[in-house]
């Protein structure tokens, strides 16, 4: 027995030790290929932070290039006219909203003639002064190079620019200064924390002397530099400055979470070695060693990517999938489409179903995607994204393939045994018509995508060069708003509120207005959706209020006692401390809450009602009322009616202008509204009456307030005035006039 226990130990000895020794070979091969995959996700990150660096030079770049062309700064320095525009453009305010760190203008002699520094409080006299010596050796280096425009980085003490320089011209380009314009960014810490969180990467900048001091780790054909430890990746780039000096070293730090996954998958060879002993010992060394690493392989390559849900390609895949089918299309003579698909109300199905419901929802989607775009190219693109490339003959057979798609979306998902809808709206480029560049193809399909969705819901649109130019207008308006808050360029109209059965004013209500640069009013229904958008609407609500408040005490000193409404939206209402602000704007401008009336849609309520009600009831208690504006006109619920502090509701404009458009319901609705506002206490106001058949049609079913065109459009503070002063004589010409048509009760 003995003998036996020995033989049976050697042989477990045997068993564990060749086992061993497979896991250890095993190791030192997959950690070699998971070094080589993540050298080369490392080296494509450290291109891509590198190209965004690039895009804030070229972003630089065509900022000097345009101010350099400016009739103002070319008059400024061929002949030393139009001071004035330094103020103008070249202020603190207008450089940070740039991004702009200093401006600089070098005259035709050579000689620095002004120099803006808008951090300047921030540094000392050193810093300051290095900072003009180095602009001004860049301005040598270009009258001596005899070149137009240079762009670059450059170190000022431990802190990177990027600079950028142009010779000024005049606007058509035709003449030509020796002066120059130099504008700089700075890459300060708060500038580098900011591209960290927009870029998601984890990067720092470094001395010159960093790269330098890496003695190995250099990658083949690059040239870059990287070194490992036990849970990051480090790779390092040196950065020149202008003058082809090195200026900093890049470093940028990944996450080794493929190599965690190599050596969890070693751990499970040793296993599986150790199961097999010595019996398959000799035959499946090599043989084991060889699968595992080709496992590994492609278990790594199909998580860098691969959709880890749906399993189709991740984003990084996009443009050689859409460049692929190019490449078929072309070699079969035929067209290619690119479809950016958008689901419907994926969010509404995570929130009522939970996320792992709506994570077999997208997979479903997937599936439904894959056949009806078979043999084409699927990819998702993100949470709520797909896109699919496909082959096609003519442009008839991509509408086709849309409608199919939309069609396939729009079919009911069996979740949870519920059935659940959604849709999509897509996006449609073609090749060639609308790119030749993949990435090109994609963006183009996305910008289609988001013009379908503006028409509404599961819908389809084909790119074309207006949609690019809309989305150009766009992001120019945008800017604008952004510029005419800061210029006061906003202003405040009111429009009365008429109490017909006294014949005198209720109120007002307060409207923002934008006038252009031209002297036009841009509407409210362009520019008030833009700042939902971009997240100005909270801003305008409160100059609104403010101002409002302004006037109603001024009014007040005059002896008009009128309460003016404001409109609120559902983004000011949940916005943090809206309440606060809203308090703090009364008394600071000394005004009784009672005076200001407040208007709320209900999509207040829909986005969060407990949140809602909440902030209401507690400016209803320090004495604000509430309108609930556009009743009838969205999703309206009596439930908002019994639990919040509502009491006004605002007839819409649409409901006036049916009276008598000959539809059945129209009358009914509105005589429903006015009989349930009146058996809950509430008031009623309404909207839009331009004439004096729908007055007659309102009074006689129990409207007391009426707003619209048949007493006044919106006036400015000093019209709105005259009108409060004179309004018993205006509305008694106005109801003193017989009707034109009677009212149907």
């Amino acid at each position: 027995m003995r003998r036996k226990h020995r033989i049976l130990l050697l042989f477990l000895c045997m068993v564990v030790l060749f086992a061993m020794a497979t896991y250890l070979v095993g190791d030192f091969t997959i950690i070699k290929g998971v070094n080589a995959i993540e050298t080369t996700g490392a080296e494509m990150d450290m291109r891509q932070l590198r190209r965004h660096f690039r895009a804030v030079e070229a972003h630089l770049s065509g900022l000097v290039v345009d101010w350099a062309c400016w009739d103002e700064i070319y008059s400024y320095v061929a002949s030393n006219k139009n001071q004035e525009f330094l103020k103008k453009y070249f202020n603190e305010l207008s450089m940070k909203k740039l991004l702009l760190h200093s401006a600089a203008i070098f005259k035709e002699d050579g000689h620095l003639d002004s120099f803006t520094d808008v951090h300047g409080q921030n540094h000392d006299a050193t810093f300051f002064k290095e900072e003009i010596a180095q602009v001004t050796k860049l301005a040598h280096f270009i009258y001596a190079s005899e070149i137009d425009t240079l762009v670059g980085f450059l170190q000022i003490q431990d802190c990177p620019f990027v600079i950028a320089v142009h010779r000024i011209f005049d606007s058509n380009k035709q003449k030509r200064t020796n002066a120059l314009l130099i504008l700089t960014s700075a890459f300060n810490r708060e500038y580098i924390e900011e591209t960290q969180h927009m870029v998601d990467y984890d990067f720092s900048i470094l001395p010159p002397k960093a790269f330098s001091h890496i003695k190995e780790g250099a990658i083949q054909g690059t040239p870059y530099k990287i070194t490992y430890d036990d849970d990051t990746t480090h790779i390092y780039s040196l950065v020149h400055d202008v003058f082809g000096d090195a200026a900093f070293c890049l470093e940028l730090r990944r996450q080794r979470t493929i190599a965690a996954l190599g050596m969890r998958m070693s751990r499970h060879n040793f296993f599986l070695m150790l199961i097999l002993g010595l019996s398959f010992l000799l035959a499946s060394l090599t043989f084991l060693h060889r699968t595992e690493k080709s496992i590994a392989r492609r278990e790594l390559e199909r998580r860098l990517h691969r959709d880890p849900l749906t399993d189709l390609a991740n984003r990084t895949v996009i443009p050689q999938g859409v460049a692929d089918t190019m490449a078929t299309a072309d070699k079969n003579g035929h067209l290619a489409g690119v479809f950016f698909i958008h689901l419907n109300r994926l969010k509404e199905v995570n929130d009522s179903y939970g996320y792992d419901r709506g994570d077999e929802l997208i997979r479903e989607v997937a599936t439904r995607l894959l056949h009806h775009a078979s043999p084409g190219f699927v990819a998702r693109s993100g949470g709520d994204k797909f896109l699919v490339a496909a082959e096609i003959t003519h442009q008839s057979q991509c509408e086709s393939l849309a409608n199919s798609l939309i069609d396939s979306l729009l079919s009911p998902f069996v979740i949870n045994d519920d059935e659940v809808h959604i849709g999509a709206d897509i996006g449609v480029a073609l090749y060639p018509a609308h790119g030749k560049d993949a990435r090109q193809l994609v963006h183009r399909a996305e910008l289609a995508m988001f013009e379908g969705r503006a028409r509404g819901n599961n819908m389809t649109a084909f790119f074309s060069k207006d949609i690019e130019v809309r989305a150009a207008r766009k992001l120019k308006l945008e800017s604008s708003l952004y510029e005419a808050l800061e210029s006061e360029a906003l202003s405040v109209h009111y429009q009365p509120k008429v109490r017909v059965a006294s014949k005198d004013v209720a109120g007002c209500e307060a409207l923002v207005r934008w006038q252009g640069k031209d002297g036009k009013f841009i509407p409210p229904p362009l520019f008030i959706p833009l700042a939902e958008e971009c997240g100005l609407v909270t801003q305008i609500d409160m100059f609104v209020l403010r101002t409002a408040c302004r006037q109603v005490k001024q009014w007040h000193k005059e002896g008009l006692a009128v309460p003016v409404a404001v409109n609120m939206s559902t983004r000011s209402i949940l916005s943090p401390g809206f309440c606060d602000t809203v308090l703090d704007i009364l008394r600071e401008e000394n005004v009784p809450p009672t005076l200001i009336d407040l208007e709320i849609t209900e999509t207040c309520f829909m986005s969060n009602m407990e949140a809602a009600l909440t902030i209401i009831e507690r400016l209803h208690g320090e004495g604000l009322h509430f309108a609930l504006d556009d009743f009838g006109t969205g999703y309206s619920s009596l439930q908002y009616l019994s639990s919040m502090p509502i009491s006004c509701l605002k007839i819409d404009k649409k409901f006036v202008d049916d009276i008598f458009s000959g539809k059945k319901t129209a009358q009914a609705l509105i005589k429903s509204i006015l009989s349930l506002a009146s058996n809950l206490g509430m008031t009623t106001v309404s909207e839009g009456v331009e004439d004096r058949g729908q007055l007659d049609f309102l009074l006689a079913n129990g409207a007391s307030v009426i707003q619209g065109y048949l007493f006044s459009k919106p006036l400015n503070a000093e019209d709105c005035t005259t009108f409060l002063r004179e309004s018993h004589s205006r509305i008694s010409s106005v109801m003193d006039v017989p009707a034109n048509c009677h009212a149907t009760t």
